[in-house]
């Protein structure tokens, strides 16, 4: 068997892809219709548990959630991550934080931005709120980003 050196392979970039349109369905859907009437809806399940953002099975045992419930728009961070030098594709250009983020009343976290902070403001526990994009498009993005609720 020859073994072929590298300068001797055959080599060509290309950017592999499938464009489409995908139905988020009628729980996930109902999420992003009203956060783009910056309102958070989570589920509910039989046991009065909330889960933000809304889910359609219960992730502990796989029951099925139809029942929604409006919660407040402000959490308590459960963990972040510090983005000290944002790179090109981070919606955010400036220091900012990664974080599962509690929102009040729910038994489930969601992962999202804290914006307007120093790394020394941000800890577990904190208290933040949603801050809502001015241009709205049915999706997560509806959520600019979280801020820290001043004490």
């Amino acid at each position: 068997m020859t073994k072929s050196s590298d300068k001797e392979l055959l080599r060509a970039s290309f950017k592999l892809e499938y464009p489409y349109e995908r139905s988020p369905g009628p729980v996930i859907g109902k999420f992003f219709d009203e956060l783009s009437n910056e309102v958070l809806v989570g589920t509910k399940n039989s046991k009065g548990e909330v889960f933000v953002p809304a889910a359609e099975f219960d992730p502990k045992d796989s029951e099925h959630l139809s029942e929604f419930v409006e919660v407040k728009n402000e959490g308590v961070v459960q963990s972040y991550t510090w983005i000290k030098k944002p790179r090109a594709h981070h919606l955010i250009q400036e220091s900012f934080a990664f974080a599962l983020i509690s929102m009040e009343g729910t038994d489930s976290a969601m992962l999202h931005m804290i914006a307007n902070c120093n790394e020394n403001e941000l800890e577990i526990g904190k208290r933040v709120k949603v801050v809502w994009n001015e241009e709205k498009t049915q999706t997560i993005r509806d959520i600019k980003y979280f801020e820290i609720i001043d004490d």
